[in-house]
C-alpha cells in the first residue's frame, strides 16, 4: 500500500492508502466509520489487493489524515460533502484503469456507499452496519432506488444496524439473486465485525466480490 493525496474542489487534501494492482480492471473503494480512519481497513485491503483489486481506503474529510473540520462537516449538507469525496476517489480509481469498481463502507461509510451507488453506475456495494439515518445521511430513498448487487452485514447486538440491513434487503430494488445478508450474534459494529465470528466476514465479503467478477 502506498499513501496518496487527492485534492478536493473546495481545497482540501484527502489522504488514502492505495494498492494499484497494475494491469487489473477491478477496483474497490473502502469507506470508514464516523470518527475512524482508513487504517481500520488495513488487513482487509491487503487481502483483496492480493486478489488483484486496485484498492483505495481513504480518509473522508475531517477524519484521519485528511483536511477538514469534522464538526463543520456534520452541521452542513453531509450528503453533498460525502458525494464529493466519493466521486473524487472513484475518479482516481477510473483514471488508474479500474473499470469494475465496488464500494465497501462501514457505518456512515456504508450510508455513503449506498447514497452514491443509487445515483451512479457501480459494480456493487457492500454495507457493513449501515443505519437508516446517521448524522443526516439518510438512506430510505436511496435504498429503494439502488438495483445493483449488494452485500449486507450486521450483528444482532447492534439492533439499529440489524433493523436497517433487513429493511434494505426487503425494500431495495435489488433482485433476490443479487443480494446477500449476513447476520452475526455478538460481533459489534462496522469493521469491528472482522475476525469476530464464523464464517469470518472478510472471507464472506471476498467470496461475494469474486462471485460478482
Amino acid at each position: 500500500m502506498e499513501k496518496i493525496k487527492l485534492f478536493s474542489e473546495d481545497g482540501l487534501n484527502l489522504v488514502g492508502n492505495y494498492s494499484s494492482s497494475k494491469g487489473s480492471a477491478k477496483g474497490a473503494l473502502l469507506l470508514h466509520m464516523y470518527q475512524r480512519s482508513k487504517e481500520d481497513w488495513k488487513d482487509f485491503a491487503e487481502m483483496i489487493a492480493q486478489r488483484g483489486y486496485k484498492v483505495l481506503a481513504m480518509d473522508l474529510r475531517g477524519h484521519g489524515e485528511s483536511d477538514g473540520d469534522i464538526q463543520k462537516i456534520f452541521s452542513q449538507d453531509l450528503n453533498l460533502i460525502i458525494l464529493k469525496d466519493v466521486e473524487l476517489a472513484m475518479d482516481f480509481l477510473k483514471k488508474d484503469g479500474a473499470q469494475s469498481i465496488f464500494i465497501i463502507g462501514a457505518s456512515i461509510g456504508a450510508n455513503a456507499a449506498l447514497i452514491y451507488g443509487a445515483k451512479h453506475n457501480v459494480a456493487g456495494i457492500a454495507l457493513l452496519s449501515p443505519g437508516l439515518d446517521y448524522h443526516g445521511a439518510n438512506i430510505e430513498v436511496p435504498m429503494k432506488n439502488y438495483s445493483r448487487p449488494i452485500f449486507l452485514a450486521a450483528s444482532e447486538d447492534d439492533s439499529y444496524s440489524t433493523e436497517t440491513v433487513k429493511k434494505i434487503y426487503d425494500f431495495s430494488s435489488v433482485p433476490k439473486d443479487k443480494k446477500v445478508l449476513i447476520l452475526y450474534k455478538n460481533a459489534g459494529h462496522g469493521t469491528q465485525m472482522f475476525g469476530k465470528e464464523n464464517p469470518d466476514l472478510s472471507e464472506k465479503l471476498t467470496e461475494w466480490l469474486e462471485s460478482i467478477n
